[in-house]
């Protein structure tokens, strides 16, 4: 687990910086630590892309929310 700080506006979407490097399409869960409902929030799934490094070398990566993914069957359905 990494504590990291999420980058969120309207026009560049939401953006997180870490020390660990992940492979493309890596999924990671992301849960808000300070919101405004007195409940705590759940973890939503996001897919990570690399999109360059920060002043201090760490990785930078825009998140996309995660969408089902469904096995493959080898099998045809009826």
């Amino acid at each position: 687990m990494e504590t990291s700080q999420l980058v969120w506006n309207d026009l560049a979407g939401k953006h997180i910086t870490l020390q660990h490097d992940l492979p493309d399409g890596s999924l990671i869960f992301l849960r808000l630590l300070h919101c405004s409902d007195s409940h705590s929030s759940l973890p939503a799934a996001y897919e990570a892309y690399f999109i360059g490094y920060d002043f201090h070398g760490s990785n930078q990566f825009a998140l996309l929310p995660a969408l089902p993914r469904y096995p493959v069957s080898p099998y045809s359905i009826n």
